[in-house]
């Protein structure tokens, strides 16, 4: 108020009317020297001090901005990221030669003494394959009840979409459309495909959880591979994977991509494909437990991977040689057991010799009707009707072992499933517990001078100056005297331009 006083005062001495100072200064007042300043700043120093700092600001956050880009903000997670889980399994240790073992080396000095010298095992350098595939089996058989589980809960969930759409679409008498028909089927493939991304997901953590001893949410105790078991705690995991459904699918689609390019460069033998899926392996570990996308989640786990190419596709072709064997002993003896089961699911050679005349093929030709007819006996168990003549013609012992074999089938496709994804969890685990950044190249030598790399393409480029410090006479030589030439002739053309 008494800054606005004088003020106005100060404009009646100008010829202006003196009043009171109101509340709010007048804005508007022209005289000589108002009309040649700005308008803000006649109407107050507040508007004008807001202004001017509000302009300051501006140009220091630009100045700012310009001097010291920031990176653009990241989407925050949809979950929080947990501590990775510990490393469980130990390197084997050196072996230590034997007395015999010495005395060999040191008293054989033939020129053939290489032949009868055996060979050293070479020292470990992590862990070993036959350790992860026995790690993966028991985790497998360890998780495998609660794996069952959180697999039933999310199939429930897609089977909820898959009826409940077809019954909604049935009310409303569109469903023979072939537009909403075919929307309607991408969108239960959809639903399927998240379901199997939610269950893998429920998966890993639920293996690190149970690894690293955590506690619920809830605070009832310590997670265990039984507390999985109930159904309630299990819906719980699946919907906390299905706020991630779109990250995995985005991470598998880029995987996927990047897997089929690389095998297409190498045609006829994708060699560089089957590098890429063993590097890509770990991306979903690194997305779940370490929050890394895009490419920094592909250049995490092909840095994890980095030397352990080879482990991991010696483990896996192991994991799939013990369940080939499992398979294949269990298949072996139900044949034992039930004989006649296999015929029974062949498909009857008078069925096929038929079709095979009417096909205008000459009976003469038993090889090609052996294989149409193993083609068809798998597909008939692929699509279920030579289960269907079981049920038709076979004995109540058959049956019951048909019954059995189907339900082998089904704990074996979860017991593949679940190894696959336990492989893959042990991996990250041992390989993450035990990563160390590699040393930075050593491009200099003590002394400031150059590495021995630098100097060897220093000495060979001998067409190009060389920098101050390098070691090679003849080439420190030529430089020195094109550098001389050069200033010489710089002085005579300065001389001529002077003259003339």
């Amino acid at each position: 108020g008494v800054r606005r006083g004088r003020r106005w005062e100060e404009r009646g001495n100008r010829g202006v009317e003196t009043r009171a100072a109101p509340r709010a200064s007048q804005i508007g007042v022209v005289t000589r020297a108002n009309f040649l300043r700005p308008r803000h700043r006649v109407a107050g120093g507040r508007v004008w001090r807001r202004v001017h700092a509000s302009s300051v600001s501006s140009d220091a956050a630009s100045t700012a901005d310009t001097e010291n880009p920031k990176e653009p903000e990241k989407k925050p997670l949809p979950f929080r990221v947990p501590a990775k889980p510990p490393s469980l399994l130990v390197v084997p240790a050196s072996p230590i030669p034997t007395i015999e073992e010495v005395l060999t080396e040191t008293e054989t000095k033939n020129v053939f003494a290489f032949l009868a010298r055996k060979k050293k095992p070479k020292p470990p350098t992590g862990v070993r394959a036959r350790d992860v595939i026995t790690e993966t089996v028991r985790l497998t058989f360890r998780d495998f009840a609660a794996t069952v589980v959180l697999a039933v809960c999310a199939g429930a969930a897609a089977q909820v979409v898959n009826l409940g759409g077809t019954f909604l679409l049935a009310i409303a008498g569109v469903h023979e459309v072939d537009i909403v028909a075919a929307a309607f089927l991408l969108a239960v493939q959809l639903a399927k495909q998240v379901a199997q991304i939610s269950v893998r997901v429920a998966t890993f953590r639920n293996a690190r959880d149970v690894d690293c001893a955590d506690v619920t949410s809830d605070g009832g105790g310590v997670i265990t591979s039984a507390s999985r078991m109930n159904p309630k705690n299990a819906w719980r995991e699946i919907v906390d994977a299905f706020a991630v459904w779109k990250f995995v699918l985005f991470i598998d689609a880029r995987r996927l991509l990047s897997i089929a390019w690389n095998g297409v460069l190498t045609i006829p033998v994708p060699y560089l494909g089957l590098v890429k899926l063993l590097d890509y392996a770990l991306c979903v570990p690194v997305f779940l437990f370490e929050g890394l996308q895009g490419k920094e989640n592909l250049k995490r786990s092909e840095t994890l991977m980095l030397g352990h190419r080879m482990r991991l596709l010696r483990a896996g072709l192991g994991l799939g040689t013990v369940l080939s064997l499992a398979v294949g002993v269990v298949v072996g003896t139900f044949s034992v057991i039930v004989p006649s089961l296999p015929s029974l699911l062949m498909e009857p050679a008078t069925s096929a010799a038929a079709t095979a005349t009417a096909a205008g093929v000459s009976g003469t030709v038993s090889s090609g009707m052996d294989t149409n007819r193993a083609s068809e006996t798998a597909m008939g168990i692929f699509t279920g009707t030579a289960f269907d003549r079981v049920w038709d013609v076979g004995t109540i012992t058959e049956k019951w072992a048909t019954v059995f074999l189907l339900a082998f089938a089904v704990v074996g496709s979860f017991l593949f499933a679940a190894a696959v994804r336990q492989l893959v969890y042990v991996f990250y685990r041992e390989t993450a517990a035990r990563y160390a950044p590699p040393p930075p190249p050593e491009e200099v030598v003590d002394g400031g001078e150059p590495g021995p790399v630098k100097k060897f393409l220093a000495k060979m480029a001998f067409w190009k100056k060389v920098e101050d410090g390098d070691t090679s006479d003849a080439v420190a030589t030529r430089t020195a005297e094109l550098r001389e030439k050069e200033s010489s002739g710089g002085e005579k053309d300065f001389a001529k331009e002077k003259g003339s």
